[in-house]
């Protein structure tokens, strides 16, 4: 039924805290939109509700294997609520609370078992005084197993599709009211046999701690009045059918001596007396180390029962220096310390009058570096569908895997060292757009700026009478460079030369002024910078179907400008030419 439990718990237990969970960085950013649910705890849960359910079954047989099945399951709880409250920084209260409640009920399941299991050998052995006490085992377990169900029943879990779940105890209760039948039957066994002639008390534990609820009982034949006695304080018990009882908590450690004072019509009586050793409460540092920029230390304080211990101090050494930390209302503690190599830090609780010391030790490592990831974009807004190149560093020179965000949704992925770039096609709208490196046994995670780009919507009305004004434009200039100029010669000179020099001197300004036109409006369209260069202007259409033309426009410009090249008017014409396709290709693009 649970062989395999205990070997799976922590893996079980890490799925249930995080199943339910965003991602976040150490910023408070969610990088990966997880589902938020708990149906993970969900399914776990209730799979610990049919273990306990085949446990009660067990015992309802009276079959002594009840006791090792339920320490089983015990472990299981336990090891769930440790490994649950160890990573509930991330996990909701609820699940915490949950490992709780199924953690109370693996100890009184194990009570129940054990106790029903002690009684049939007390009776067998015919030591009623632990058969009484059996019972009054089996009587808390139930007790306290009732309270742990109804606490669990509360609890509102949310589902796949963000429907409220609660875990169905309904089961595990018409068990719990069938054990209680079967302690009953176990009382009328033990009262049909002759109880002991005389007065006497006993206590349900003989090894108690500090506050913990302890039940003092004994039998009184014959005595119509029991008082009993705890280092001098007189206390009265419940008295039913020559036996009585009293749930007691001992107040501070120490010694105690108990007895009882019994009163009937031939007198007074003294039973016999117990010595009882009261100890502090056990405790346990349950604690992890986490690198990142430095080594965090964290943990919890808990008692025997997994509880909290609030307020208290606790030391921690790393090598030659020593930290003193104080844990919150929960028992959790957190600090951060620097180490530069391999090194073994020890956690010390001192105790308490009411708390036993404990320690832990954990391994420090050196902590993590941190790489820095930077993005750069300046070309302002862009239009919607447009391919918008963004350039990045990523510092150390080192290769991570980086994850690219826009509007908090993954859109590619990529191999980054330095320096590096991508491409993202954008709709219409304000978009958000970053690069996250989840991190690496080498490297911590990181997340780089936000660069915020807006996207401007397509206006093809717009576009289509740009296009008929810089098609009248263009043919205008045609007109205006095909045109013949007269050539002035003075009488000297040979005419064909004349002619020559001409074109070339009145093709140089035509190439210039081309360029300068398609660069004023590529600017203005596109919402560049007017600070870009020639150059940058044409990197940043790189990909674009008019990028050949542009090129070309541009080597004739920085020929024509710092070259000093004169061109004739064949390629004056086709600068021209090349300026046009340039502008119409912008505006209409592949939509018209």
């Amino acid at each position: 039924m649970i062989d395999m439990r205990a070997g799976i718990t922590l893996f079980l237990a890490l799925l249930l805290v995080t199943a339910g969970l965003h991602v976040v960085s150490a910023s408070g950013i969610d990088y990966h939109l997880a589902n938020s649910n708990d149906y993970g705890a969900y399914l776990y849960f209730m799979s610990l509700l049919r273990d306990f359910q085949s446990l009660y079954d067990i015992v309802l047989a009276e079959n002594d294997s009840a006791v090792n099945v339920s320490s089983e399951l015990y472990t299981v709880t336990n090891s769930t609520y440790g490994t649950v409250i160890m990573y509930s920084s991330g996990s909701s209260g609820k699940i915490v609370s949950l490992a709780a409640d199924f953690r109370e009920l693996g100890e009184c399941s194990f009570y129940i078992s054990s106790g029903a299991a002690g009684f049939r050998v007390a009776m067998d052995d015919a030591d009623y005084v632990n058969a009484r006490n059996s019972l009054i085992l089996m009587e808390v377990g139930i007790s306290s197993c009732r309270e742990a169900l109804l606490s669990i029943s509360s609890v509102a879990l949310v589902g796949e599709n963000n429907e409220t779940l609660h875990l169905d105890v309904g089961e595990l209760s018409s068990r719990l009211e069938g054990l209680e039948s079967l302690l009953s039957d176990y009382r009328r066994r033990l009262e049909s046999v002759e109880a002991p002639s005389n007065f006497s008390v006993f206590i349900s534990k003989p090894d108690p701690m500090v506050l913990e609820n302890i039940t003092i009982f004994g039998y009184a034949p014959n005595m119509s009045v029991v008082l009993v006695m705890v280092n001098g304080t007189m206390y009265t018990p419940e008295v039913a059918s020559g036996t009585f009882r009293l749930v007691y908590t001992f107040p501070q450690t120490g010694e105690y001596e108990i007895y009882a004072v019994g009163v009937n019509a031939s007198g007074s009586f003294r039973s016999n007396v117990l010595t009882v050793n009261v100890s502090r409460i056990p405790t346990r540092i349950v604690a992890e180390e986490s690198l990142g920029e430095t080594v965090t230390i964290s943990g919890y304080l808990l008692d025997y029962w997994g509880r909290g211990v609030s307020r208290v101090p606790i030391k921690l050494v790393v090598g030659g220096s020593v930290y003193t930390l104080v844990t919150t209302q929960e028992g959790f503690f957190n600090t951060t310390v620097n180490v530069s190599s391999e090194v073994n830090a020890t956690l010390i609780f001192r105790g308490s009058p009411y708390y036993a010391p404990s320690n832990a030790t954990l391994l420090l490592l050196p902590a993590k570096l941190k790489p820095t990831i930077r993005l750069f974009y300046d070309g302002g807004s862009v239009r919607a569908g447009d391919t918008v190149t963004i350039t990045g560093k990523v510092s150390p020179d080192v290769a991570v895997p980086l994850v690219i965000y826009v509007d908090d949704s993954p859109y590619t992925t990529l191999n980054a060292r330095g320096e590096f770039s991508f491409q993202v096609q954008l709709s219409e709208g304000e978009h958000r757009i970053y690069a996250y490196f989840p991190g690496s046994g080498e490297l911590q995670a990181s997340r780089s700026n936000v660069v915020q780009i807006t996207a401007t919507p397509i206006s093809y009305t717009l576009r289509f009478l740009l296009l008929l004004l810089f098609l009248l434009a263009a043919g205008v200039a045609y007109k205006f460079l095909t045109k013949e100029k007269p050539a002035k010669t003075s009488p000297e000179t040979v005419p064909e030369k004349a002619g020559v020099e001409s074109e070339a001197g009145s093709a140089k300004p035509d190439v210039l002024r081309a360029y300068r036109v398609v660069y004023r409006f590529l600017r203005r369209f596109y919402s560049l910078p007017s600070s870009i260069t020639p150059r940058e202007l044409l990197e940043r259409f790189r990909g674009e179907p008019f990028h050949d033309d542009l090129a070309e426009l541009t080597g004739m410009h920085e020929r024509s400008l710092y070259g000093r090249v004169r061109f004739g008017l064949s390629e004056a014409i086709g600068a021209v030419k090349r300026a046009s396709r340039v502008i119409i290709t912008a505006i209409v693009r592949d939509e018209l």
